[in-house]
């Protein structure tokens, strides 16, 4: 592809920091937009949740802000990034997997995972399963010569995109349950708090 890899390393740095603000501002913006009325210093605190759309626009418009200011062809860097960036995102799902942030409706569907309660869709898990799919296509042609420039990322976009579409059907909503229990031991004593997407856990807290 013709890059230079100092030039590739300190994109990659900038990409990584937009990604993380633009994570957590579209997070706070577009799905608790009433925590920034109440706490305005809510939006600096980039630990407290973070989405992936906001992830990849942070970090597209840092890519592009820093091509701009090195006259270097950003396309050419974004195609190169996702043999890096693809694996990530597998591991990243399987940890949206494995914590249960993104349930769906109950289902006898054979990829459904057993809860209590039932079987639910894991939407983490589906798309741990379609990127592996995808970074697996992408390892396949790396040493095939590309169509055109930015082939890599369009094969992304085009594999990506309808999926996500589709998998947004199977949400429940982002309801959020809370329970709450008093404890005692010895001398001290006071209360719990849980809250949470998954209204089986909070059931199953509560009879706890």
């Amino acid at each position: 592809l013709g890059l230079y890899p100092p030039v590739a390393t300190r994109a990659l740095f900038w990409v990584a920091v937009g990604g993380f603000i633009g994570a957590h501002v579209v997070e706070v913006l577009a799905y608790y937009p009433e925590r920034l009325a109440d706490d305005p210093w809510s939006l600096l605190r980039l630990w407290e949740g973070i989405s992936s759309f906001g992830g990849f626009l942070g970090g597209t418009l840092a890519l592009w802000l820093f091509s701009r200011r090195r006259q270097m062809p950003m396309v050419t860097y974004l195609d190169a990034m996702w043999y890096g960036f693809a694996p990530g995102w597998v591991m990243a799902r399987a940890g949206c997997f494995v914590a249960h942030d993104h349930l769906g409706g109950y289902s006898d569907f054979v990829l459904a995972v057993a809860y209590p309660g039932g079987a639910r869709h894991n939407l983490g898990f589906y798309e741990m399963l379609w990127v592996g799919v995808i970074t697996a296509a992408l390892y396949a042609i790396a040493r095939r010569p590309s169509p055109f420039v930015g082939f890599h990322t369009a094969l992304v976009i085009l594999l990506y995109a309808p999926a996500r579409f589709a998998l947004d059907f199977l949400r429940t909503g982002d309801r959020t349950y809370h329970v709450a229990w008093r404890f005692k031991r010895g001398k001290r004593e006071g209360e719990h708090r849980f809250e949470g997407t998954w209204d089986g856990l909070a059931t199953l807290v509560e009879v706890e």
